[in-house]
């Protein structure tokens, strides 16, 4: 009989467990916010702002290339020829002139 309790409590706890650990996930946002250090057409480097689906992480290099965005002290946009980094905005890169830039055009 206790072999039997013990099993059903198993049963139950794991049961309890994997459904909180879905509430949990349901609960995290869907879109992350990222920074991206890249590589402009013409030259010169950037950090790009950007909110991403939590499915297309894996992909994010290759949605933000080509994409143009607006360069300090230029009226003409850029696009993007090459993403070296990209991170969620809580975490520091790798490279330390991206880090200066970084903080240059902080937000």
């Amino acid at each position: 009989m206790k072999i039997h309790n013990l099993l059903l409590m198993s049963v139950f706890s794991t049961v309890f467990m994997a459904n909180a650990e879905q509430v949990a996930d349901d609960k995290k946002p869907h879109s992350i916010k990222m920074k991206c250090h890249v590589e402009l057409m013409g030259g010169g480097e950037s950090i790009h702002y950007t909110f991403i689906k939590r499915s297309q992480l894996s992909q994010i290099k290759t949605l933000v290339a080509g994409r143009e965005i607006p360069v300090f002290n230029s009226r003409k946009n850029k696009a993007i020829y090459k993403v070296n980094e990209c991170l969620p905005m809580d975490k520091k890169f790798k490279n330390k002139r991206a880090n200066m830039i970084a903080e240059r055009l902080a937000q």
